[in-house]
């Protein structure tokens, strides 16, 4: 039987770092059990203060499905998690090097 699966629309919003301030958005759909990642370095491979945060726009579909993950490019090390069932979460972590953020 076929039927249309709802899209998870996210809002993600702001990468930054203090010294060379650097603000950017990005807004993503994805469908149930798609996977979207993005990577980023800080700059010159030193420390940064990275802020992010998600947003499920759509308020009427559930946050359960929805998880969020920041992780270490090289050794896939996990900096931060999303809360499980939460439409919206942010963070802000000093790190250096290259990372994904992944839905």
């Amino acid at each position: 039987m076929n039927r249309l699966i709802p899209t998870l629309p996210l809002l993600l919003l702001s990468l930054s770092q203090l010294l060379v301030p650097c603000l950017s958005s990005l807004s993503v759909t994805l469908a149930p059990t798609e996977e979207f990642c993005f990577a980023f370095r800080t700059p010159k491979d030193e420390e940064a203060h990275v802020t992010g945060s998600y947003d499920v726009i759509n308020d009427d579909l559930p946050a359960e499905p929805v998880t969020a993950v920041l992780f270490n490019y090289e050794t896939e090390r996990v900096e931060w998690h999303s809360p499980y069932g939460k439409s919206e979460a942010d963070f802000s972590i000093t790190l250096a090097g290259k990372y994904h953020f992944c839905f």
